[in-house]
């Protein structure tokens, strides 16, 4: 089902193509294929995370708003970071669920750049072949 959620993530993922296809230049490219398994998804991180967030906080904003989940969030954890020996939880809602969904977004780019470096024939694209080619070498 096509909802107001998936359009959101939907803006959000046309957003972060055009963050990352503006960050990249083609010497970096090359070398993040030549280095550990996750070195694309650490560089695209250092590259972009700040840039991304900026870009989803106001999206996720939006949607805990219309969702009324802020509504007792503060109150509820201010409560909870209280609590001895518990690690304490960000009161600032928005900001910590932009964290998370970023963490979230780069386990998958993760999983996907591990896929795309054992397998040659997932490198679809000629930018894919030609970054991650010197890895074969």
């Amino acid at each position: 089902m096509y909802t107001e959620e998936t359009r959101s993530r939907h803006g959000a993922t046309t957003e972060e193509l055009r963050i990352w296809s503006s960050k990249k230049t083609l010497r970096e490219q090359g070398q993040v294929g030549k280095d550990w398994d996750n070195a694309a998804t650490q560089y695209l991180y250092r590259q972009t995370a700040d840039e991304l967030s900026s870009a989803f906080r106001p999206i996720i904003s939006r949607a805990l708003n219309e969702t009324q989940t802020t509504r007792y969030w503060e109150d509820i954890i201010a409560q909870y970071n209280q609590i001895p020996f518990v690690d304490e939880v960000d009161p600032d809602l928005t900001g910590y669920t932009t964290k998370r969904a970023i963490d979230g977004l780069f386990v998958l780019i993760e999983e996907e750049e591990r896929h795309i470096r054992e397998n040659p024939a997932a490198r679809v694209t000629n930018l894919l072949k030609r970054v991650f080619r010197a890895q074969d070498e």
